[in-house]
């Protein structure tokens, strides 16, 4: 009995914690110039068969001049619906059908 009685009260601390998680989440507006981020949510955004980086700029390019340089990234922008993402957890590649608290 007494150790049911525990693992109830665990159980409901547990769900408290995820929902104040969750609600904390949905109060945060992203910045409208804020660069999009994707760490948070354990993706990276694949486009042309290519992982977008949003770290990669001009210097990097010069930098690596000699080599033979296929990939351009573009401007940084939000994740939109058909965009090509990269499960991190799982290591997964899919499309993204619809958006969540956005």
């Amino acid at each position: 009995m007494k150790v049911e009685r525990e693992s109830q009260r665990r159980v409901a601390e547990l769900k408290r914690e995820a929902q104040r998680a969750t609600s904390e989440g949905r109060k945060r507006e992203p910045s409208a110039s804020a660069v999009p981020s994707t760490s948070g949510r354990g993706v990276r955004v694949m486009r042309d068969g290519q992982f977008v980086q949003k770290d990669s700029s001009d210097a990097n390019l010069a930098a690596n001049e000699a080599e033979d340089v296929r990939y351009v990234s573009g401007a940084a922008r939000e994740i939109v619906v058909g965009d090509k993402v990269k499960l991190r957890s799982f290591g997964s590649i899919g499309i993204v059908d619809s958006l969540k608290g956005d």
